[in-house]
């Protein structure tokens, strides 16, 4: 691909990733593409089990089904791109630097109060539908309905991936002290791929003994791969450069290639490959393909333009809010409209499907965004730059280079 990679040299102006900000606008875009694959399966599988319904002898009308990427690959991209987020702050700098109070307090304050609330409006909605809902709703309220109940929450399904990634926040700054320890870049970042893959291994044993829908699905150790290898690629986007080519981006569009065909295998064995070396070898290529994707967005010249296209970055600023209520709209939606299409030709049913269904997670994904994430959103803004100005004024020990 003529790739170059060179070490940076000290000069601000050669980062690839700003220390000072480290932000990357392609992640906003990529979280927008994730979001709306995440999207696009749930009501896509509604429509489809509509479809099931009505025509339960004709397969014909179900074959779209097998052509519709499985949610769980965007998940995985949503995992690669939280470890990067996570670590991005830490990298290049000494332990006794890691300001984990204030990372912790940012976290909450963009996380929690959303998450709770959305779970409370989910639980006020099913309350007489299921049974024991305020224990059920205490087990949400503490991530811990994969670990408890071997299954995800019964008020937003879908919030069984923001468990895991709070196991992640929980144990990062234990492995990744270990992983900083190395001085040496390229055995670093070797041992750290080398590492994650070893876990992933030992978790492919694991899947052998234990359902995959349970406890093992719904928690970090089934991800860790993709959280791990996104913080050391965090570490590759600070400490490297790379010259620009055309190469990133058809890096990138052949990447978009492979995720999708990676969806297409998932949808086939229903996100559960069977046995220890087919489970495996998904999962490395799911990890490989999303970070293909990563690198050639961020580094591509055509990639950035798409990613960073304004209604894209829109909707990847406003995914956790889409993340929270989607399947709760989509669920609503198809219960009081989707059960009284009856329509026998599938265009027209698709389309007064879709169309309403894009409508109305677009309406109550912007309502909540701005009543409710974005002013919690801003509470954890104001922690972020009151640590900088706190970091800035005193005197800066040396640290280690990277």
């Amino acid at each position: 691909m003529g790739i170059e990679l060179r070490k940076l040299e000290n000069n601000p102006a050669n980062l690839p990733v700003s220390q000072q900000r480290r932000r990357i606008p392609q992640l906003t875009g990529l979280k927008g593409i994730a979001i709306i694959v995440v999207v696009i399966w749930h009501g896509g599988l509604r429509g489809i089990r509509r479809l099931n319904v009505m025509f339960p002898e004709h397969n014909g009308e179900i074959s779209f089904y097998k052509w519709l990427p499985h949610g769980e690959i965007a998940v995985d991209l949503f995992f690669l791109i939280s470890g990067i987020v996570i670590l991005l702050p830490f990298v290049g700098k000494s332990f006794s630097e890691w300001n984990l109070s204030s990372f912790y307090q940012r976290r909450f304050w963009r996380i929690y109060p959303p998450y709770l609330i959305a779970m409370i409006i989910c639980a006020a909605g099913l309350w007489h539908t299921i049974p024991a809902p305020i224990s059920k709703l205490l087990i949400s309220a503490f991530y811990v309905n994969g670990i408890i109940n071997d299954a995800p929450s019964p008020f937003n399904p879908p919030a069984w991936s923001l468990e895991a990634e709070i196991q992640f926040y929980i144990i990062f700054p234990v492995v990744f002290y270990f992983y900083f320890i190395i001085k040496n870049n390229k055995a670093r970042l070797t041992s750290g791929v080398v590492f994650f893959i070893l876990i992933s291994i030992l978790a492919a044993f694991i899947h052998l003994r234990y359902n995959f829908d349970g406890r093992f699905r719904y928690a970090l150790l089934a991800h860790f791969l993709f959280f791990g290898w996104g913080g050391v690629l965090a570490d590759v986007l600070c400490c490297f450069k790379w010259r620009s080519s055309v190469a990133w981006d058809c890096l990138f569009f052949l990447s978009l290639i492979a995720t999708y065909l990676v969806g297409i295998w998932l949808t086939s064995v229903d996100a559960n490959p069977p046995g220890f070396g087919v489970w495996f070898a998904t999962l490395l290529v799911s990890g490989i393909t999303s970070v293909a994707l990563v690198v050639g967005g961020i580094q591509g010249k055509f990639a950035r333009r798409i990613l960073c296209y304004p209604p894209i970055c829109q909707v990847g600023v406003m995914t956790y809010s889409i993340y929270l209520v989607h399947v709760p709209v989509l669920e609503a939606l198809s219960r009081l409209f989707l059960v009284h299409i009856h329509t026998h030709n599938s265009v027209l049913f698709w389309l007064l499907w879709v169309i309403p269904a894009i409508l109305a997670v677009a309406g109550v994904s912007s309502v909540f965004y701005y009543f409710v994430e974005k002013p919690f959103a801003k509470r954890a803004s104001i922690i972020k730059r009151s640590s900088e100005i706190k970091v800035t004024s005193e005197p800066t020990p040396s640290v280690p280079s990277f």
